[in-house]
């Protein structure tokens, strides 16, 4: 997808692709651009991605939910490219004011 995306993205849900991009093609620099978000289908899906994942096909970022980790009260272990958000779900970034 290299000539779609410049930044490869990875995540963990299933619906609402088009949520993800607009909000991720909203943070990236100008110039850049990012036509397709990969949907893994969990958690674990996006953590073992991002372990496996092979610099060479480009730049990639793997973001998951904070939901489990906001539940019992931590945090997936660092890895270079992982992002856990800081709340529930992507969708409470669009829905809450603060956000």
């Amino acid at each position: 997808f290299k000539k779609f995306n410049d930044i490869n993205v990875f995540v963990e849900d299933t619906v609402c692709r088009n949520v993800y991009e607009v909000l991720i093609n909203r943070m990236i620099p100008s110039g850049k651009k990012i036509k397709k978000i990969f949907q893994l289908g969990g958690c674990l899906k996006v953590v073992e991605k991002c372990k496996k994942y092979d610099p060479k096909l480009g730049p990639a970022i793997f973001i998951i939910d904070g939901d489990i980790g906001l539940l019992l009260g931590y945090s997936k272990k660092r890895m270079k490219n992982l992002y856990q958000l800081n709340v529930y779900s992507s969708e409470n970034l669009v829905i809450t004011k603060k956000a």
